[in-house]
């Protein structure tokens, strides 16, 4: 497995597991949707999710239009893309607000999963919405529990993770 530092997410990542997967998977609904978002993205910003073997022509693409407030604001969102893709492997470190969903007692309610020598470290984040970015390629990532996606893994480290990535189009 390899080690991914995605701040405030630490990832253990199998490839080869992942490549599989995608085999096996068609998380796409429309074709046409992923050919669109893939023209839009940049080289790095492709190589970035290829590189977790997933294959963007597999993946969950969905096209989000412009949101506008006719009154006064104008436009309140440009159009975007939303990426959903699964890949093998297990969060080990995950942000404070995401630990404290999965793994605090809520409302009175018992935790979501029980902390135990599997479950994630926790990162101390201030926002209340964490998420992962960087300069060197397009978009917003953010990183859940496989299960969170497919009911059908089960436990917090079922071997497979989510990520939600949005991209904004200009």
């Amino acid at each position: 497995m390899e080690n991914l530092n995605l701040y405030p997410w630490g990832i253990s990542l199998d490839k080869e597991k992942t490549i599989e997967y995608y085999i096996n998977n068609d998380l796409s609904e429309d074709k046409g949707l992923n050919l669109a978002l893939k023209k839009q993205l940049d080289s790095k910003t492709l190589d970035f999710i290829e590189s977790f073997g997933v294959d963007i022509n597999k993946a969950s693409v969905c096209f989000i239009p412009s949101i506008f407030d006719e009154e006064d604001v104008g436009i309140l969102s440009k159009d975007f893309y939303k990426l959903g893709f699964m890949f093998a492997g297990q969060l080990d470190a995950v942000p404070s607000v995401q630990w404290d969903f999965y793994f605090d007692e809520l409302d009175d309610e018992p935790p979501i999963f029980e902390v135990d020598e599997t479950s994630p470290k926790r990162v101390e984040f201030e926002d209340f919405i964490a998420f992962h970015t960087s300069s060197d390629k397009m978009g917003v990532y953010k990183f859940s529990p496989g299960v969170a996606y497919d009911e059908s893994f089960e436990g917090w480290n079922s071997g497979f993770v989510y990520c939600n990535a949005v991209f904004s189009i200009s």
